[in-house]
């Protein structure tokens, strides 16, 4: 399901983020401060990202059950429109 694959790469993602936090951490041992600005600038450019897409993925659920609460509306009032007319040719 869309949900599912979304929490798959949401979780992927994060684990890129702990390995290259784990680069950065190795790096830090060895005084490599260039890298670690660009690890730490990467970092904060997934973790806005995936800010994003955590974002995305609450209002694509929201619109999923506005249009799920629609659908049922129109199916009642399906529902009733073949009563009246049944109701309507009984007569």
């Amino acid at each position: 399901m869309q949900n599912e694959r979304v929490r798959k790469s949401l979780e992927a993602q994060l684990k890129e983020m702990q390995a290259r936090l784990d680069e950065v951490e190795a790096a830090a041992l060895k005084g490599d401060n260039k890298l670690i600005d660009a690890f730490e600038s990467r970092i904060h450019e997934m973790e806005n990202e995936l800010g994003s897409e955590q974002r995305r993925y609450e209002d694509a659920i929201k619109k999923i059950s506005e249009h799920d609460r629609r659908v049922r509306e129109l199916r009642c009032q399906v529902d009733e429109d073949k009563k009246e007319a049944g109701r309507a040719r009984d007569l």
